[in-house]
C-alpha cells in the first residue's frame, strides 16, 4: 500500500469545476503517456473502477493510460510548440526498444485511487530520463506508474479505505506489450475530460 497514503489522515476532496487560477485561460494541458487500448487490461480498469464508484466523482472520461511525465500548459509561456518538439526528439534519440508492462494490484494516492502497473525492465524510467533531461518535474523520486480509476469526492479516511482497497481481488490479466508513446492532451476546464491524442512515437525494435 502508498505509504503517503496511509500516513494522510483523509483523501482530497475534489469539486468538478472549471479551475481558471491554475490554468488563467490556457486552453489545453500537454502530456507524454502510454495509452491503454488492449481490451483484457480495459475490463480490469473498468472492473476496479466500478469498485470505487462510491469514493470518486462521477463522469470520470479519461481513456485508461499511463502518464510518463506531466508536460504543462500548452502555451508559449509554458509548454511551447518547441518543448513539445524537444521531447519527441529525446524520446527518438533514445530509441527505447518495445518492452513489457504488467497490471497489478489496487492502491491509492490522496488525490486518486489507480491500479499499479510495473515494467520489470525499467523501460519506463528510461523513457521518463530521456523526457526529463530537458525539464523538471515534482516530487521525481516518488514516480509511480499507475493507471487513475478516478477523483475522490470527499474526505475518506485512509486508513478505511485501505481495508477497502486491500480487500479488492484485482483478476488476472496477461502483460502487455508497449509499442508507441503518446502526446497528448486534454481540456483544462475539464478535469476529469477525454483525452486526445496528438502525436505518438513508436519504439522501435532494435
Amino acid at each position: 500500500m502508498n505509504q503517503a497514503f496511509i500516513n494522510a489522515a483523509t483523501t482530497i476532496a475534489w469539486d468538478d469545476i472549471d479551475f481558471i487560477d491554475w490554468h488563467g485561460g490556457v486552453k489545453c494541458y500537454g502530456f507524454w503517456a502510454l495509452i491503454i487500448d488492449d481490451n483484457e487490461w480495459l475490463e480490469a480498469v473498468n472492473e476496479a473502477a466500478s469498485y470505487l464508484s462510491p469514493y470518486v466523482l462521477k463522469g470520470y472520461r479519461r481513456q485508461p493510460h499511463v502518464s510518463l511525465i506531466a508536460g504543462g500548459l500548452m502555451s508559449e509561456q509554458h509548454y511551447s510548440a518547441a518543448n513539445i518538439n524537444e521531447h519527441k526528439q529525446a524520446l527518438i534519440k533514445a530509441n527505447i526498444s518495445p518492452f513489457i508492462i504488467r497490471l497489478t494490484g489496487l492502491d491509492s494516492f490522496t488525490s486518486a485511487p489507480y491500479l499499479t502497473v510495473e515494467d520489470d525492465k525499467g523501460s519506463l524510467e528510461c523513457l521518463r530520463a530521456a523526457l526529463l533531461a530537458s525539464t523538471s518535474e515534482d516530487n521525481l523520486d516518488n514516480y509511480q506508474a499507475h493507471i487513475t480509476l478516478g477523483l475522490y469526492h470527499s474526505e475518506f479516511s485512509t486508513i478505511a479505505l485501505s481495508e477497502t482497497i486491500n480487500a479488492h481481488k484485482a483478476p488476472k490479466v496477461m502483460p502487455l506489450t508497449v509499442s508507441a508513446v503518446k502526446f497528448c492532451s486534454y481540456q483544462t476546464n475539464d478535469i476529469q475530460g477525454r483525452i486526445t491524442v496528438l502525436d505518438s512515437i513508436k519504439l522501435k525494435t532494435k
